[in-house]
């Protein structure tokens, strides 16, 4: 056995574990500031927006959900767009239109920045009333407390853009499988926000002042993007807005699982390709991942054999670390038990999606993108 072997296990293990200390200390800290004071209530109107597009099997789930909700009904509005949907979407909005606010858009926007989902949101946006601006998909369902819990953080803290775990909701092995991979993501997400380099968060569980999104310009002064929730978080971090990811598991939302393998790469392979615009911000995480291959592979042409074993146990240790605290506060600990299976299917998507990526198009709901 050669040294350089060691050497470069040895490197893999400074670098991934410096990556894990900064996911452990930054999410850590977005977890102390998860809970609002019981006593804190919001004054400000609130709008919950949903865009909407082909979501006939999913769209009850989510507006019951959000007539469910625990917040006063005066203080309050739900405005759905119904994104040019080829199916029964908009007659099913019809059934709660005393209830909700329904807006149809029938042509695609010829505004740039303003391509499929966004340009939703942005029709939402323009109709709502609430200064306080929540988002979540039409294929989520959210907890009863979503909207009193998100209310009451934006006034504890006086941030200006609050996102929130996102979980999967299924019975399936494989369903749960996606819902660790969601938690750790998440996780991941939340300690860039801690340690002050907001890289990343879901976009259906997002919340932010009307007015910051306003001083910022918009999505129409934002490049189009197939992560249009990344590229608002980037604006709002580089405008020096105030930026939270909450670990609470009453701001939550439910979101569905992927039906097959194909479904969830082309899912990985669309977040990946809208990170690409970080650029060199995502150069250490990737750096991270690299380092921790290159020692497999190596090894494994020398048959060191064992010390790929130490590598992979080297990366499964440190991701679990990031991983379990969030299983814990989100009262997930019946998820421990699919754990190492996902992050095993982490490792399937480092190895993967590189050669997906060859081709920078993505299907969306039933629309193609260049990233």
């Amino acid at each position: 056995m050669n040294n350089i072997e060691i050497y470069i296990l040895l490197l893999a293990g400074i670098l991934y574990f410096t990556r894990i200390l900064i996911y452990s200390v930054g999410s850590k800290r977005e977890r102390r500031y998860s809970y609002p004071n019981e006593d804190k209530i919001s004054k400000e109107f609130i709008s919950v927006i949903i865009p909407a597009r082909n979501e006939e099997n999913n769209i009850k789930r989510c507006v019951e959900s959000l007539l469910d909700s625990d917040y006063p009904n005066d203080k309050y509005e739900i405005i759905i767009v119904n994104d040019r949907s080829e199916d029964n979407t908009l007659n099913i909005l019809k059934e709660y239109e005393e209830h909700i606010k329904i807006i149809n858009i029938i042509e695609k926007n010829p505004h740039q920045n303003l391509q499929g989902k966004v340009g939703a949101i942005q029709a939402g946006i323009e109709n709502s009333k609430g200064e306080l601006l929540l988002f979540t998909d039409a294929d989520c369902r959210v907890h009863k407390k979503w909207i009193e819990t998100i209310s009451k953080l934006f006034n504890e803290y006086g941030v200006d853009f609050i996102a929130s775990f996102a979980l999967i909701e299924s019975d399936s092995i494989f369903g749960k499988i996606q819902g660790v991979e969601w938690v750790m993501t998440n996780t991941m997400a939340a300690g860039e926000v801690g340690v002050g380099s907001p890289y990343g968060c879901y976009g259906n569980n997002i919340s932010y002042r009307k007015s910051a999104y306003e001083k910022i310009g918009g999505y129409k002064n934002i490049k189009f993007s197939v992560t249009e929730d990344l590229a608002l978080l980037q604006a709002m971090n580089n405008n020096n807005k105030r930026v939270k990811y909450i670990c609470n598991p009453e701001a939550v939302v439910y979101t569905l699982p992927e039906k097959s393998i194909k479904d969830l790469l082309n899912q990985q392979k669309r977040w990946i390709l809208g990170g690409l615009a970080l650029k060199l911000k995502a150069t250490f995480y990737v750096l991270t991942s690299i380092s921790i291959w290159l020692s497999i592979f190596v090894n494994l042409f020398f048959g060191n054999y064992y010390l790929v074993g130490l590598t992979v146990f080297i990366k499964l240790l440190g991701d679990l670390i990031v991983l379990l605290p969030s299983l814990k506060q989100l009262n997930l600990k019946k998820y421990y038990i699919y754990t190492v299976p996902a992050l095993f299917l982490f490792i399937f998507f480092e190895i993967v999606i590189p050669f997906l990526m060859i081709n920078h198009k993505v299907k969306w709901k039933g629309q193609e993108f260049k990233a």
